[in-house]
């Protein structure tokens, strides 16, 4: 199953138009941020699955949004031809603590490229008796 999204909107549009007293006082609205995808025009019934799947819940697609990869690369390339089927898929709060986000080129191991992100936070550790310190660190992921 290859989910294809192209650059279809993984948020709700215009949702942020005041429509009265019809929704819920905690209601978040979605924060419309572009998502760009070589794979145009490409989107499939899996894709739209998945766009759903976000709108509903608050996911994003971190692919063509950020870091390195702000035109939304390719993740397979075969020999049938290339598309964008490979996704971190991220709440939609956690996008700014991104720290990078790269698809790297396509290598003989695999016709998937991988996708190398890191998430950025401030931890604080309460474990060390009285005293209370807080240090950067980077949480690193790699996928094939």
């Amino acid at each position: 199953m290859n989910y294809r999204t192209s650059n279809c909107p993984d948020y709700v549009v215009n949702d942020c138009i005041n429509v009265g007293d019809v929704l819920p006082d905690d209601y978040v609205t979605d924060v419309p941020v572009i998502r760009c995808c070589e794979d145009t025009g490409n989107l499939n019934n899996y894709g739209s699955l998945l766009l759903d799947l976000c709108k509903q819940t608050g996911l994003r697609i971190l692919n063509g949004r950020c870091c390195e990869d702000k035109q939304g690369l390719y993740t397979y390339i075969g020999p049938r031809g290339s598309s964008l089927v490979d996704y971190v898929v991220t709440s939609q709060n956690l996008i700014q603590h991104v720290g990078t986000f790269k698809v790297k080129d396509p290598n003989i191991m695999s016709d998937h490229c991988m996708v190398d992100f890191s998430l950025n936070f401030n931890i604080r550790n309460f474990d060390q008796g009285d005293e209370c310190y807080s240090s950067n660190r980077n949480i690193n992921s790699k996928y094939v």
